[in-house]
């Protein structure tokens, strides 16, 4: 990963923590949150703000592995994909909750969930415009 853009996700999150969410807790009508999980291959810790949309029947929160409609998946995608079981941070609530990541391939189901996050945040259509790859959805559910 670019140094630059490294150091932006080690910022952000630092800035999350450090103001609870007030500042860098959200964009646009998505908030973020922090996906704690494991590298595919490395096995580090890894950190990662995210976008997320929460279900409206608190069932979990969708995330989408858009990378700005990039010719790649993000490094998280893999990560979740080998090591489905991680912890959440919603900023503010300071504590941790652990999720299975279950990615959502295709059909209604995916298609509902893109639609749910695609209206807080217009430019996930623009991203799949961008790239021939099948954008990730995953769908965080309590465990």
């Amino acid at each position: 990963m670019e140094t630059w853009l490294w150091r932006s996700f080690v910022w952000h999150t630092w800035l999350v923590r450090v103001t609870r969410g007030r500042v860098g807790g959200r964009l646009g009508r998505l908030h973020f949150l922090l996906v704690h999980h494991v590298g595919a291959k490395s096995g580090a810790a890894r950190t990662t703000p995210l976008l997320h949309h929460p279900m409206e029947d608190g069932s979990g929160f969708v995330i989408i592995g858009s990378k700005g409609g990039s010719a790649t998946n993000p490094a998280w995608v893999h990560n979740l994909r080998a090591h489905p079981d991680v912890e959440i941070e919603i900023p503010g609530e300071g504590r941790r909750r652990p999720v299975r990541a279950r990615e959502v391939p295709e059909g209604e189901e995916r298609e509902r969930l893109w639609r749910l996050a695609a209206s807080d945040w217009r430019f996930f259509d623009s991203y799949q415009r961008r790239t021939s790859r099948r954008i990730p959805v995953f769908l965080l559910e309590p465990r």
